[in-house]
């Protein structure tokens, strides 16, 4: 059974984004975090328009790591709503799924 998964989050600045992404592989949450710069995320919140630059993370864990992912991004973010969307994986290949099983350890 595949356990791994990817959480993506956004962040308003890099600061933000380092620092969630050492959080997370850190205190062994993640396997690996990427961070794609230059996103543009245009949305509604609060009834007004937003247009914004962001970055992107893409957060390499285990499925049953969602839970403590969730909620250190959501204790280390400064949105009122951070973008926290969890997608399992169908596949992947057995060296990358033992690779993150084995820094992972559930808990």
């Amino acid at each position: 059974m595949i356990d791994a998964c990817i959480v993506i989050t956004t962040c308003p600045s890099e600061a933000m984004a380092l620092n969630i992404a050492a959080a997370l592989v850190d205190q062994k949450l993640a396997a690996c975090v990427s961070i794609r710069p230059g996103i543009k995320s245009y949305y509604y919140f609060d009834g007004t328009e937003h247009w914004d630059e962001e970055f992107e993370l893409v957060i390499k864990t285990r499925a049953g790591m969602f839970d403590r992912v969730s909620s250190r991004i959501r204790e280390l973010h400064t949105y009122d709503v951070p973008e926290i969307m969890m997608f399992k994986l169908d596949g992947s290949s057995e060296p990358f799924q033992k690779w993150i099983e084995s820094t992972i350890e559930l808990r």
